[in-house]
């Protein structure tokens, strides 16, 4: 066969034809039913995917539905009573909670397994399900330390459950159990948190989602497909075996029992697979559902063999060998028929030529002897096979050219292209014909034209789109046509053009500035347009405000120097109304000079001459303010400010109104008004720049009216400064509180006597230190942040800090700080006025634990009193029993409150005692006797020595209580098997009173504070309950009697008071 293939040219051809024909036909045969095929794959691929998009929104419809049926109950009238209501009040609004509850399980009974509400703490208050849909259940589970909760099994706590609302928490996928503890179905807990109106939390509600009717959704008809629902740990939700499901006792997990397929079905959100490693012969599709991020993604999977999808392709493929083989017995024929009719009349041709070597480019061929049909083919070939030879080499070379030429190209174009990408400028590029090719991504950000819009259009179409709308007419847009008929169509070359600034308006409604550059790049026989578009809006407006600040400038200059170079009052006030027009736009403007105490109309603009008043009151509001303060005023609406009179005719026009007060040396010379038309329209900037303006003018106007009487008045006006000063300086160095006066820049001027005792650093010592000398490091630094902030701005700022004396000792301190302003609005100088207030917040600390203590003290018998009353209702005949502990507890709250009428009595400044003789040792052998039964029982030895004494001139009940209040105090600190022993005897002119325990005592640090009011020491309060006031009390007594009371303690030793009382005839 080979050798019949190399030496039988018939065979050869016959072959080719066949290859010629057949391969190409088998090719596309083979290309269509490939196609086939693969359209037939992507067909099953996308149905599947519909099936499972569908499935999955329906699955994912159904959470989402019992999201808002929790978020719809929690919300719901009954339970947004039972929420708000009371701790007390909570029991009876159940019954309409419940009856909620069970109208909603029985309309969505076929979607829920039930629904709770729990306390605060996790207690079930009221449970329902399908099974007992009318009985109320009693707390019977916990949530145990909030990871092992039958209700969340740690994926939900009770702490995740934040107190916004309305976030709605949903547990992984547990199995419902029976009271035995027998698995019957999967659900998910969705739960949210119940918040009083108040914002208290008052509950959590659960509710308990069914899975089964969502797994009813998915299961297909078809016999040969299988369903399978899985949560992201690989645990079977559902499985056709109901012992592989999650919660049976030999449940499966697809990640441990087949990691591979887990991992190409889990770990992918949808897709199908045509076979996996552990099943190639079978079609997954699947899909994960996701509803809502609290919620662990499912993954839905349906398996079905490969053969019951595949089959049309099979038989695609047979149907394609069948055409195939068809083709070649066609084929075969056809080219045995061709090459019969060429071979023949050229077999003897070949054989003449025959003797040439196969190597016709190295080999040399001679030229034929004879010119006959083989002479004449040889030469003809030698020819042929010369002129190929000069082509190919010629074709070699340009082909390496060309191939270098591309690399040098392809370089370029990527230096080209990164250079464009990354330009800090806007780079674009347009056609002769004026459309946009390129535009970079900076061009982007400056005009907010993206490229995709600009890329393709008329640069005129752009330019015109940047035009802002407060100046879009038809003239600009034919001007921006205009600019550029010149260069587009380009007929010829431009040279490059500057475009200065000009103002556009992008898309989002900004405005900005850019400038441009035009320049031509001519290319061969092409020429285009480059440009260059840089931002500089930020430039502009630095530049406005800089010109703006300069025109202020200049004004207060030319005000300065006008007001400053005449004395004719008339001219200073003409141009101080004239050039303050060119600062602050008004619609009215007036001048009023205060004369003999009145203000009266001197100066305006925009009035006439019935609308001026010839003057007012300066006592009239909101004048009154701005006299007496000193400062600028501001009213925003004169219309709707209840102090707003109107004087003149033309004010009810008026809106915005600001006053500013012209002062020279503390002293008002006239008023600056300024009206106009719109509301709010003053600021506080301008009210500041013309209060700087009015300061100069306060100065020529003084100036002015003071020269007729100019050198009468020098000797006396320097005298009374000399005085004002020297009263001033009294005044500072005898006041009681702390001045300190320093710099701008926080350096220590001048202190008073009052700061440096309150800080014990002499006037000699702080000047010329910074402020902070007396810090004591451990004040908040964001307070401070705040104090220079506020003071910076020109405010006021008023605080606490904690200082440090010179000794070491810290104080808490109240400061004030005021900044000073030059006459230019400037903050020259810091005014402090600082108070020592630490008593005052100790004082407030005490009082807030007061306020705890006798809230405790008050809760412990209103809460006793509210139980018996509450077991007296359902317990009427019990009222015997219970009323003496009603009794008890009345007492201890009407003790309480008598302590405090009776401190609130003791300060009143007018209470008088009431004085009668009193037998103390009488009185104190009564008090002792009453309490041995308290003694007894605690297992304390009291013991009394009572000496005859005179009579004691006093309140009797005043007294007694002093007595019992000392007497107690003893029994309560005192352990069992101590000893108080109580001494009444007569030393000199006085009577003494000693109570002496052998209690817990009382350490050196608090004997000082035990009289203050409130105060408790740390190991009262843990033994005992109380107020504080029962010493403070004992206390004010005594001193009341004109006595005093003295104690000694030692720790664990015990303590003994001493009380003096004077002895009067």
């Amino acid at each position: 066969m080979l050798k019949l293939f190399r030496e039988n040219l018939r065979f050869r051809l016959w072959i080719a034809f066949i290859v010629v024909l057949l391969v190409p036909t088998v090719s596309l045969t083979y290309y269509h039913t490939r196609e086939f095929s693969g359209a037939l794959r992507e067909e099953v691929r996308l149905k599947q995917s519909r099936i499972l998009e569908t499935e999955t929104s329906d699955i994912e419809a159904s959470l989402n539905q019992a999201n808002a049926d929790i978020l719809f109950l929690s919300q719901s009238i009954e339970i947004r009573r039972y929420a708000n209501a009371l701790p007390e009040d909570q029991p009876a609004k159940l019954e309409d909670t419940e009856r909620l509850l069970n109208l909603f399980l029985l309309r969505y009974s076929q979607n829920y397994e039930g629904v709770c509400l729990l306390d605060t703490i996790g207690y079930e208050v009221l449970c329902i399900n399908n099974e007992t849909p009318n009985i109320r259940t009693v707390p019977s589970e916990e949530l145990q330390d909030q990871s092992t909760s039958s209700y969340f099994k740690g994926a939900i706590r009770m702490t995740d459950i934040s107190s916004g609302q309305p976030p709605v928490f949903v547990s992984e996928v547990e199995p419902h159990l029976h009271p035995k503890n027998i698995p019957t179905e999967l659900v998910l807990h969705y739960a949210t948190r119940l918040q009083s109106d108040t914002g208290h939390l008052a509950g959590v509600v659960v509710l308990d989602f069914r899975l089964a009717p969502l797994i009813q959704l998915v299961l297909s008809e078809n016999t040969t497909e299988t369903t399978y629902l899985l949560d992201a740990d690989g645990n079977y939700i559902y499985h056709p075996n109901p012992d592989y499901v999650l919660g049976s006792t030999s449940a499966h997990n697809l990640r441990e029992t087949s990691p591979d397929q887990a991992a190409a079905l889990l770990d992918h959100t949808s897709g199908v697979l045509f076979g996996i490693p552990d099943a190639p012969n079978d079609l997954f599709s699947f899909q994960e559902i996701a509803a809502g991020p609290q919620l662990q993604p499912l993954t839905l999977i349906h398996q079905q063999p490969l053969p019951s999808v595949m089959q049309p392709i099979e038989q695609a493929w047979w149907v394609s060998a069948a055409i195939a083989g068809i083709l070649v017995v066609l084929t075969s024929l056809f080219a045995l028929w061709v090459t019969s009719r060429i071979t023949r009349p050229i077999y003897n041709l070949t054989r003449k030529v025959a003797a040439l070597q196969t190597d016709i480019w190295s080999v040399a061929i001679a030229p034929p002897a004879h010119l006959d049909e083989v002479g004449l083919l040889t030469l003809a070939f030698i020819k042929m096979r010369d002129r190929i030879r000069n082509l190919i080499d010629n074709l070699e070379e340009r082909i390496q050219h060309l191939e270098t030429v591309e690399s040098a190209r392809a370089h370029s174009e990527q230096k080209y292209r990164s250079f464009i990408e990354q330009a800090f400028e806007g780079i674009r590029l347009v056609d002769k014909n004026g459309i946009i090719q390129e535009w970079n991504p900076t061009s982007e950000q400056i005009t907010g034209i993206p490229a995709t819009e600009a890329i393709g259009k008329p640069l005129a179409e752009i330019q015109t789109r940047l035009i802002p709308e407060d100046t879009r007419t038809p003239d600009t847009v034919a001007q921006i046509h205009k600019s550029l008929d010149r260069f587009f169509p380009a007929n010829e070359v431009q040279p490059p053009q500057h475009i200065p600034a000009r103002r556009i308006q992008r898309p989002d409604g900004t405005i900005g500035y850019i400038e441009n550059l035009i320049f031509p790049i001519v290319t061969g026989n092409q020429v285009y347009y480059g440009g260059i578009i840089r931002d500089i809006t930020a430039q502009k407006e630095d530049q406005a405000r800089l010109e703006q600040h300069v025109r202020k400038l200049e004004s207060l200059q030319r005000i300065a120097i006008a007001v400053g170079g005449s004395i004719k009052l008339d001219e200073v006030l003409d141009i101080l109304l004239d050039q303050l027009a060119n600062l602050i736009p008004y619609d009215r403007a007036s001048i009023m000079l205060m004369k003999d105490g009145r203000l009266t109309f001197t100066k305006w603009r925009g009035f006439t001459e019935d609308m001026v008043l010839t003057e007012i009151e300066a006592s009239i509001s909101p004048q009154e303010y701005m006299v007496n303060q000193g400062q600028p005023v501001i009213v925003d609406d004169t219309q709707t400010n209840p102090s707003w009179r109107i004087l003149s005719s033309g004010d009810e026009l008026i809106h915005s109104w600001m006053g500013i007060p012209m002062i020279h040396r503390d002293i008002l010379v006239g008023v600056l008004n300024l009206d106009h038309h719109t509301p709010r329209f003053f600021t506080d900037d301008q009210a500041q720049l013309a209060y700087a303006v009015a300061h100069q003018a306060g100065i020529a106007i003084a100036t002015a009216q003071l020269l007729e009487d100019l050198e009468g008045l020098v000797r006396t006006r320097t005298q009374e400064l000399q005085m004002e000063q020297e009263r001033s300086d009294i005044i500072l160095r005898n006041i009681t509180d702390a001045i300190v006066f320093t710099d701008g820049d926080g350096f220590i001027l001048y202190v008073n006597n009052a700061w440096e005792k309150l800080n014990g650093y002499t006037l000699a010592e702080a000047h010329g230190k910074r402020s902070n000398l007396v810090q004591s490091g451990e004040t908040p630094f964001n307070v401070y942040q705040s104090m220079w902030a506020t003071i910076n701005s020109g405010k006021m700022w008023k605080g606490d800090l904690k200082n440090r004396r010179k000794d070491g000792s810290t104080y808490v301190c109240e400061l004030t700080i005021a900044p000073v302003h030059s006459g230019d609005g400037v903050i020259q100088y810091y005014v402090g006025v600082q108070r020592d207030v630490t008593a005052v917040r100790e004082l407030d600390a005490l009082k807030e634990r007061f306020v705890a203590d006798a809230a405790h003290d008050l809760g412990n018998p209103v809460a006793v009193l509210n139980t018996t009353l509450y077991l007296l209702r359902l317990a009427p005949s019990q009222l015997d029993q219970r009323l003496p502990v009603l009794e008890y507890q009345v007492q201890r709250l009407e003790a309480l409150v008598k302590d405090l009428l009776t401190i609130s009595h003791l300060d009143r400044e007018q209470q008088q005692v009431e004085t009668a003789p009193i037998q103390l040792p009488y009185l104190v052998r009564q008090i002792v006797d009453g309490q041995q039964t308290l003694a007894a029982q605690k297992e304390i030895h009291l013991t009394s020595d009572l000496q005859n004494t005179p009579p004691l001139m006093g309140d009797v009940k005043a007294i007694e209580r002093v007595v019992v209040n000392l007497v107690a105090n003893a029994l309560t600190y005192t352990p069992a098997n101590g000893t108080v022993h109580i001494v009444v005897s007569q030393a000199d002119d006085e009577i003494m009173l000693s109570v002496q325990d052998t209690g817990m005592g009382i350490a050196s640090g608090e004997l000082t504070r035990i009289f203050d009011r409130f105060y408790r020491t740390d190991t009262a309060r843990k033994k005992t309950a109380g107020t504080g006031l029962g010493l403070p009390i004992v206390k004010k007594i005594v001193e009341l009697h004109g006595g005093r009371i003295e104690v000694t303690s030692e720790v664990d030793k015990g303590s003994e008071f001493r009380v003096y009382f004077p002895v009067r005839p």
